[in-house]
């Protein structure tokens, strides 16, 4: 089992330090989405974009959630409960 733990531990410090360098020598290419929007609309940094796009997309997200949770729990309630845990139905 120790040697198990071994390649492990080997085999975790090879892909740290694979990656490492890696990621040190890799060229940042700005292909994130930020950066495109930013690029083609310089005004999204303003305030009332941010409030649109953090405060309220965030607010619709929840509420969405929340809803979709809402109606599953609804449908459950309507239907009859027919089987019970560890027995049969009654």
């Amino acid at each position: 089992m120790n040697y198990l733990y071994g390649w492990l531990g080997a085999g975790a410090l090879t892909l740290v330090v694979v990656l490492g360098a890696h990621l040190m020598s890799a060229e940042r290419k700005s292909e994130s989405i930020q950066d495109i929007l930013e690029a083609i609309n310089p005004e999204r940094r303003k305030l009332s974009y941010r409030v649109l796009n953090d405060v309220v997309g965030l607010w619709i997200l929840t509420d969405t959630v929340i809803h979709k949770k809402r109606a599953m729990i609804d449908h459950l309630r309507q239907q009859p409960l027919t089987h019970r845990r560890g027995g049969k139905a009654k």
